[in-house]
């Protein structure tokens, strides 16, 4: 009895080396390219950053990602759910928008595989310049013209017309000469230029009136300078 006891303790901590060791294996053949990225210096100009992890399957049998976690709402991951086939390339993409951080970060991304309870820890770290200081409520900048928001979804079909509204400010002492422009179809403006004062709020209102039924992403960005003036194009959002 003894030795049948014996046996059975041998047996029950041989599958329990084996449960335990079996993700291991799994995680080890999974093979990551890059798994902590540098994004250097960044800055808070409304830039979303995109991150791609890259691996391979060095296992014998197909494997799948059943969910990616992130520490931080800033980042949000994509990823294909079909199965990576062994030998192949599956990639993870992370949309990373830094509004809100202040110098350095490091931004933790959890990797769960279907079969595998052990977890692949991702990161990628940078520092948000902060050379620019920001007013209360507003999160972006161009130059010396801040803004609360440079991106909005427009709704609208044929006979409509819809307006939104982004608001900035002039955080310099001087006035600023400004010109909008926009290759997106349907978009319009109160005004294509205009002198905005110094220390001044001023809402830039934009206007939407399509063809046809339409929803479209648009986006504020630098459009660099046109004889001294500054140029703010709208472009669509991708």
């Amino acid at each position: 009895m003894a030795k049948q006891k014996c046996i059975k303790i041998r047996v029950c901590f041989i599958i329990i080396l084996l449960l335990g060791f079996h993700p291991t294996k799994i995680n080890s053949q999974i093979e990551f390219h890059v798994i902590d990225k540098s994004l250097g210096i960044i800055n808070q100009n409304g830039d979303i950053h995109q991150i791609e992890y890259t691996f391979i399957n060095n296992t014998n049998k197909p494997i799948a990602i059943s969910h990616v976690a992130t520490s931080c709402g800033c980042a949000m991951p994509s990823y294909d759910k079909k199965p990576v086939m062994p030998k192949e390339t599956g990639k993870i993409s992370v949309s990373f928008n830094p509004v809100g951080i202040k110098g350095f970060f490091n931004k933790q991304i959890t990797v769960y595989f279907s079969g595998s309870p052990t977890p692949v820890k991702l990161s990628f770290k940078g520092n948000v310049s902060s050379n620019t200081t920001f007013k209360e409520g507003y999160n972006y900048n161009i130059g010396n013209i801040q803004f609360r928001n440079i991106r909005t979804t427009l709704k609208s079909n044929s006979s409509n017309t819809v307006m939104r509204v982004i608001p900035m400010t002039n955080i310099s002492d001087s006035d600023i000469e400004v010109i909008i422009k926009t290759n997106v179809k349907g978009i319009f403006f109160d005004e294509n230029e205009f002198l905005f004062k110094a220390r001044s709020d001023k809402d830039l209102n934009i206007y939407y009136k399509p063809q046809e039924k339409n929803s479209i992403k648009i986006r504020l960005t630098d459009g660099g300078k046109e004889k001294n003036r500054v140029v703010l194009k709208v472009i669509e959002d991708q």
